[in-house]
């Protein structure tokens, strides 16, 4: 398996876990611009930033590239990931690529 087929897995089976347990981690994030509300979607998306090596604090930002919306995840270190995420309610995360 490709490392980017491996990130790609490992991050979706990171969102496939449910986050209702109030023991469960909730990301530290100080700014969220990326104007989704479905607060658990973007819970498990800064916990697969996380977990991708982005530090605590979290910003979260989104933009548009070639028509499709892509989540940007920093924090505060130069870790940054980009997710493509559908247009649903809540949307899904089409991939994940950290540098």
């Amino acid at each position: 398996m490709n490392r980017k087929t491996f990130l790609t897995v490992s991050a979706a089976l990171l969102l496939a876990m449910p986050v209702a347990s109030a023991k469960e981690k909730e990301a530290n994030i100080a700014s969220d611009t990326s104007g989704i509300s479905h607060a658990q979607f973007v819970n498990n998306i800064a916990l697969a930033a996380i977990g991708m090596g982005v530090k605590e604090p979290l910003n979260i930002s989104m933009s548009q590239e070639s028509g499709k919306k892509v989540l940007t995840v920093s924090g505060s270190n130069s870790t940054r990931c980009r997710i493509p995420v559908s247009d649903g309610n809540p949307p899904t995360m089409n991939g994940i690529s950290c540098k």
